[in-house]
């Protein structure tokens, strides 16, 4: 494993591990030490582009303890940079898209020469990195954010109240209406329930939840029915004696 070379491009400074250090010193070992040609180790096949290594082997081949190893290898595992098997004795690192890190006709005696295809070298891990990211936010805003669901209105509404806490609204239903009726029989419970839906709208910090709508509405009509209604101020009939004096003309 120690003759001949391994092609590793310069966009690998753009990458979005190449800044954490031990995933970057992990992930190089691993191209290093990747088989290939297809090839057999203590029962093991080994795929081009793999590695039949342990963990712990590993942290000290790159000079690191074990848990920063393990670390570094979760990072290469949640970008897809790498897969790993479990084989005999060991685990089986595959380098994913390692033919695209390597030029395909490289032999342990070749040279990269100016005519390289480009596509054969280290592909630009920052652009994929930024695709990943993305994938991920808009998986994330999909969970957090549920379309909201419809909610089917009772047959029987009667009046449709805005409440805070997991429920949106709450409904006055006519059954419940005829039990305000039947208890608050002097009072018009419709028009004070309308008033009441009014007063919710027009003070949105003091919405109540839905299990509390029905204390507020009874808190709503009790102090409506205590309050005595004002007297209707009616004009007295005007009479032929209000009236000013005709004065007659003087002939």
């Amino acid at each position: 494993m120690s003759n001949g070379y391994i092609y590793l491009h310069r966009s690998l400074i753009d990458w979005e591990w190449f800044h954490d250090h031990n995933t970057t010193r992990v992930f190089i070992y691993l191209l290093l030490r990747a088989n290939h040609a297809p090839g057999r180790w203590k029962g093991n096949e080994i795929p081009r582009g793999s590695v039949a290594i342990g963990r712990e082997k590993l942290a000290h081949a790159v000079g690191l303890e074990i848990q920063p190893a393990r670390t570094a290898i979760k990072h290469l595992e949640s970008t897809r940079e790498i897969t790993i098997r479990k084989g005999i004795g060991c685990s089986i690192i595959a380098i994913n898209n390692w033919h695209r890190y390597q030029a395909t006709n490289q032999t342990s005696n070749s040279k990269l020469t100016s005519n390289q295809p480009e596509d054969q070298q280290f592909i630009n891990h920052k652009q994929e990195g930024r695709e990943r990211d993305k994938e991920e936010k808009e998986k994330k805003k999909a969970v957090s954010c549920p379309a909201p669901e419809s909610v089917a209105e009772p047959e029987n509404a009667f009046l449709i109240f805005p409440v805070t806490g997991g429920s949106k609204t709450w409904t006055l239903t006519t059954d419940k209406l005829s039990e305000y009726k039947a208890t608050f029989d002097t009072l018009d419970v419709e028009q004070q329930c309308k008033l009441a839906l009014q007063w919710i709208k027009d003070n949105p910090a003091k919405r109540k939840t839905s299990k509390g709508m029905t204390s507020f509405i009874n808190r709503w009509l009790t102090r409506a029915a205590d309050t005595p209604a004002r007297p209707a101020v009616t004009q007295p009939a005007s009479s032929q004696y209000d009236r000013p004096p005709l004065i007659s003309k003087i002939k």
